[in-house]
């Protein structure tokens, strides 16, 4: 979806739990979605969201109570990022 938005030349930040897989060619953030306030902070500025943050189904099976914050906790902690911000649009994909 990143490279895909990069090619009809829209601007976009990403995030993850991960280090920048981008290597620095788009907007990176390591993100915990569980870490309320550093969610409001990189949600800032932008007028869309596309979220498309989950646990693994591994993480599921291992730690249900966990997966179910990041999944849960972690999606409000984005909806409400983007009513403080007054983004535009959130789209989620389950």
């Amino acid at each position: 979806m990143v490279e895909k938005i990069r090619k009809d030349e829209h601007s976009l930040a990403a995030s993850d739990l991960v280090e920048d897989p981008f290597h620095g060619s788009v907007n990176y953030a390591k993100l915990d979605l569980l870490n309320r306030d550093r969610v409001i902070d990189v949600v800032k500025g932008n007028d869309v969201i596309v979220h498309f943050a989950a646990s693994p189904l591994t993480q599921s099976w291992e730690s249900h109570v966990e997966n179910m914050r990041v999944n849960v906790e972690g999606t409000l902690n984005i909806l409400d990022a983007a009513r403080k911000h007054d983004v535009k649009k959130a789209i989620y994909s389950w």
